[in-house]
C-alpha cells in the first residue's frame, strides 16, 4: 500500500491568522492570506511623516509637485515622506476609489501578509534564501520586476512550523487579469496595456538574468500587475508595474537555460493576446482612446505573428532575452505609445485587487480558541473555527524577521 500524499499544514495560529487560502488544494506549497495574531488597538494608519527622509527629498518633492495632471506619479510622492509603506497603500487605494471594503476595512489592508509553506521544508528555505539574495543585490529596484518579498521566516525540522512571510501584492496576476478583462465592457485587453506587458515582462526577465538567476517557471499565474510602487521611479504614464513572483524553482543561470524564461514569456504573451487582446483576429473593429474606429490592426497582428514565429520549432534565430528585445519590444513601444496619458478609471479598477471579502475580514478577526500545553517541548493546540484541532510543537527554530 504506497503511503498517502502529505498535505500542507496551515500557518501556525499562535502567530497568524488565516483570513483565505490562496493556493489550490492540489498544490504541495500551500498560500494563505493572514493577518497577525495580535492585533493593533486601532487599524487606522497614522500617516506620520518621516522628518529625516521628507527633508533629504524635499528638492524632489517641490519639483514633482509642481507637475500637474499626472496624479499617478503625485501618489509616489508619499513614499519620499511617510513612515511606513502601509500609509502609502492605504492613500493611494482611498485616492484611487479601487477597493469594494468599507473604510474601517481598508485601514486593515496594510497588516495583510501572505504566509507560504510546503511539504517539503527545504523547499521554503531555498526560495526565501532566493529573493532575499536578489534584493540584496539590486537594492530598491528590485521592487519594479519582482513582486516577492521576504518580511520573515522561520525554518523548523518540521514542514508544518516553517513558513515564509510575504508582503502581499494588491493586483491580479495576469492571467486574472486575463479573466476581468473578458467580463468588462470591452470584453478583451486594450492592445496598448497588452503592449505594456509585453515590453514590462521582457524587462522583468532581463533583470532577473542580469544578476545570473533563471526563474523557471514564467507563467502568467507567476506575473502581478501593481498599482502600488514601493519604489519612487519614472513609470511611463503610470502604468502598472509587471512583477515576477513565485521563486521555487529560480536557480542560477549556469545551472539552468535562460532559454526556458524566454520561451516561457513568448507562451505566455501569445495565450494573452489570443485569447483576450485586440490581437486576436475574431475581434470587431476597435476604437482607439478617442473612441476613434481603427479598422486596421496591423501592430497587433505584427507583433503576434512575430510572437508566434518565434514560437515555432523551425525557429532559427536567438533564443535569449536580447533576441526578445530585439523581435518584439519596438513594435509594442509603438502600440503602447497610442494608449491613454493617465491610466483610465475602469482599468484601475481591475487593476486593483482586496485579496480579500468584508465577510473573511470579520471572520478571520474573531479570536478562536488557544490552548497552550508544556511538556518536553511546547505544543500549541488550535481550535479552528470548523471545530478541528491542530497540533503543533516548537523545537529547533530558526527565525528571521524584517522590519
Amino acid at each position: 500500500m504506497s503511503e498517502p500524499t502529505p498535505t500542507v499544514a496551515r500557518p501556525p495560529g499562535a502567530v497568524f491568522r488565516v483570513v483565505k487560502t490562496l493556493s489550490k488544494s492540489s498544490s504541495s506549497t500551500g498560500v494563505y492570506l493572514c493577518l497577525p495574531r495580535t492585533l493593533p488597538s486601532s487599524s487606522e494608519p497614522t500617516m506620520d511623516i518621516d522628518e529625516d527622509l521628507s527633508n533629504r527629498c524635499a528638492p524632489i518633492l517641490a519639483a514633482f509637485g509642481k507637475m500637474t495632471g499626472n496624479e499617478r506619479l503625485q501618489q509616489q510622492l508619499s513614499l519620499l515622506e511617510y513612515e511606513r509603506l502601509g500609509h502609502v497603500l492605504y492613500q493611494n487605494i482611498q485616492e484611487n476609489r479601487t477597493s469594494l471594503l468599507r473604510s474601517g476595512q481598508i485601514e486593515m489592508l496594510p497588516q495583510l501578509v501572505v504566509v507560504k509553506m510546503s511539504t517539503e521544508k527545504e523547499k521554503v528555505r531555498r526560495e526565501v534564501e532566493v529573493v532575499e539574495e536578489i534584493h540584496r543585490m539590486a537594492g530598491e529596484v528590485t521592487t519594479l520586476h519582482i513582486g516577492s518579498y521576504v518580511l520573515g521566516s522561520q525554518h523548523t525540522e518540521a514542514p508544518e512550523t516553517s513558513y515564509m512571510v510575504l508582503r502581499p501584492i494588491f493586483g491580479p496576476t495576469l492571467e486574472e487579469f486575463s479573466e476581468r478583462s473578458s467580463c468588462c465592457r470591452s470584453g478583451h485587453i486594450p492592445d496598448w496595456l497588452m503592449a505594456h506587458v509585453c515590453i514590462a515582462l521582457i524587462e522583468a526577465v532581463n533583470f532577473l538574468h542580469e544578476h545570473g538567476l533563471v526563474h523557471g517557471r514564467i507563467e502568467a499565474s507567476n506575473v502581478m500587475l501593481s498599482l502600488y510602487p514601493v519604489y519612487m521611479h519614472h513609470r511611463y504614464r503610470g502604468y502598472p508595474d509587471v512583477q515576477l513572483i513565485n521563486f521555487s524553482d529560480c536557480a542560477s543561470a549556469a545551472a539552468k537555460d535562460t532559454a526556458l524564461d524566454v520561451r516561457g514569456v513568448l507562451v505566455v504573451l501569445g495565450e494573452i493576446m489570443i485569447k483576450q487582446s485586440d490581437a486576436a483576429p475574431s475581434r470587431r473593429s476597435k476604437r482607439d482612446v478617442r473612441g476613434r474606429v481603427r479598422e486596421k490592426q496591423g501592430e497587433q497582428n505584427l507583433l503576434l505573428a512575430q510572437i508566434k514565429s518565434m514560437t515555432t520549432a523551425d525557429y532559427e534565430g536567438d533564443m535569449d532575452i536580447q533576441g526578445l528585445q530585439r523581435s518584439l519590444v519596438g513594435i509594442a513601444q509603438d502600440m503602447r505609445h497610442v494608449g491613454p496619458e493617465t491610466m483610465p478609471r475602469d482599468i484601475m479598477r481591475l487593476l486593483h485587487a482586496d485579496l480579500t471579502t468584508a465577510g473573511e475580514l470579520e471572520c478571520a478577526v474573531r479570536n478562536p480558541l488557544v490552548l497552550k500545553l508544556r511538556s518536553q517541548k511546547e505544543v500549541t493546540k488550535v481550535v479552528r473555527d470548523d471545530g478541528s484541532v491542530a497540533v503543533v510543537g516548537v523545537e529547533n527554530v530558526e527565525t528571521k524577521t524584517r522590519d
